[in-house]
């Protein structure tokens, strides 16, 4: 939910945070620029605590929509998956 009375500071602390945590995995082509800022952009509106869940929920969401495709499908890892589910989901299961 969006933080009406922090301080630009405090949200850009929270941004560059967020930032940190996901350069890595865009570095090794785990999620792409647009999962990245869509990531940013929820940081910004959630609270801090919220967001390590929608974090945890949205990567494990992806992590077995991931293995359950490699398994079924026997398509390997190099196929691309759209991560902008897994964050919606993610964020509806910390909101609930």
């Amino acid at each position: 939910m969006y933080k009406p009375h922090t301080s630009i500071w405090i949200l850009l602390l929270e941004f560059m945070t967020l930032f940190i945590l996901l350069w890595p995995f865009y570095l090794m082509n785990g999620l792409g620029a647009g999962d990245c800022k869509l990531l940013l952009m929820t940081g910004i509106y959630e609270q801090p605590e919220r967001m390590v869940y929608i974090l945890f929920f949205s990567f494990l969401l992806g992590a077995v929509w991931g293995l359950g495709k490699h398994f079924l499908q026997q398509t390997g890892f190099n196929s691309k998956i759209h991560f902008a589910p897994f964050i919606l989901f993610g964020t509806l299961l910390t909101i609930l």
